[in-house]
């Protein structure tokens, strides 16, 4: 889903709906792109948060890793932290 919007521009105003079309600011992609897949929530007042209260507000259990040594505390290797972000940013979702 998220490479479905690899040529539209960004712009810290942009509020596009559609890809390709008009511009879009980074809250508005995350929102635009998980509303696209199934989640119900409130775009344009969920876009307009920093990203902490967006990440508050959808997910659970959320620890924050401030330092290198934060890090190294969790469960998982960086690596392996940074695998799994790529493949769940690049994976296409399917219904």
């Amino acid at each position: 889903m998220p490479l479905y919007w690899v040529e539209t521009k960004w712009d810290f105003n942009g509020v596009s709906r559609v890809s390709r079309q008009g511009s879009i600011a980074c809250g508005y992609f995350v929102t635009t792109v998980l509303e696209d897949i199934g989640f119900k929530l409130n775009r344009i007042k969920l876009s307009q948060q920093a990203s902490s209260v967006m990440i508050f507000s959808l997910c659970a259990n959320v620890k924050r890793l401030s330092t290198p040594f934060d890090f190294k505390k969790t469960s998982l290797p960086l690596q392996k932290m940074m695998l799994l972000l790529l493949v769940s940013i690049f994976t296409p979702v399917l219904f």
